[in-house]
């Protein structure tokens, strides 16, 4: 399973997710490939990464094929005139294609699939407008506390989350997850980091650190890491 790991700060965003895909054969655990894309760009201020199904049934020019994931989701995205209706049409498409009979024919654990977002919205308060840090999670089987699901549910929830002012850092794992011990330790590590003012870059470099440790002892995370920073500024992201 992936890990997806994805630092929130005011002035930045930076999300870490490693691009191994598995397969089950003869009850063992192979890999399909390491180098695979599971990160996205929307509108150069929001970054998306998935975990759970890699590869969608599709039927291409009249035949039964496969198309990956964070590619059909870059579609979906592509429809909405914001972020908002976005996110809302990507959420209803993959609940209607989940629910197909091409995909329903598949075990349950494999069904299991989210999407996560993050990056900077902008808000108009007090005849104000501000930039705020934003996150969002469409899933079938990611909870509100970050439980996972062993049943999939048939309708993909999008759940939201805001960096508060008083909160400078928050580090939120996705797929395969950290201990809850190891998990306050490297939010702990990554608010020092933030504080001395380091850069972007570095915190990028902590997340790929912490995700290849995780490799070491899980076949299921690769060590080849993709890494995007979305920077305050409205400006092209970095990957």
């Amino acid at each position: 399973m992936t890990m997806i790991l994805t630092c929130l700060t005011k002035d930045y965003i930076v999300q870490a997710s490693d691009r191994r895909l598995t397969v089950m054969k003869n009850g063992k655990l192979e890999v399909d490939e390491d180098h695979s894309n599971k990160a996205l760009i929307y509108g150069n201020h929001f970054v998306f990464a998935y975990t759970g199904l890699a590869k969608l049934p599709v039927w291409k020019n009249m035949e039964s094929s496969y198309q990956y994931a964070i590619d059909w989701a870059a579609q979906q995205l592509s429809e909405g005139k914001n972020v908002g209706d976005a996110v809302s049409h990507l959420r209803n498409c993959v609940t209607e294609f989940m629910n197909s009979n091409r995909v329903r024919k598949l075990p349950e654990r494999v069904r299991r699939l989210a999407f996560v977002g993050a990056g900077f919205d902008d808000i108009e308060s007090g005849g104000k407008r501000s930039r705020r840090p934003l996150r969002i999670v469409i899933s079938n089987f990611i909870e509100d506390d970050g439980t996972l699901l062993d049943q999939p549910s048939n309708v993909f929830s999008v759940k939201y989350g805001q960096l508060l002012k008083n909160h400078g850092v928050e580090l939120f794992v996705a797929g395969l997850q950290l201990s809850e011990e190891r998990r306050i330790e490297f939010t702990r590590l990554l608010k020092r980091c933030v504080r001395h003012k380091v850069r972007p870059e570095t915190i990028g470099c902590l997340l790929t650190q912490e995700i290849q440790a995780i490799a070491d002892k899980k076949d299921s995370v690769g060590k080849n890491i993709m890494c995007t920073f979305v920077p305050r500024e409205r400006s092209a992201a970095i990957t």
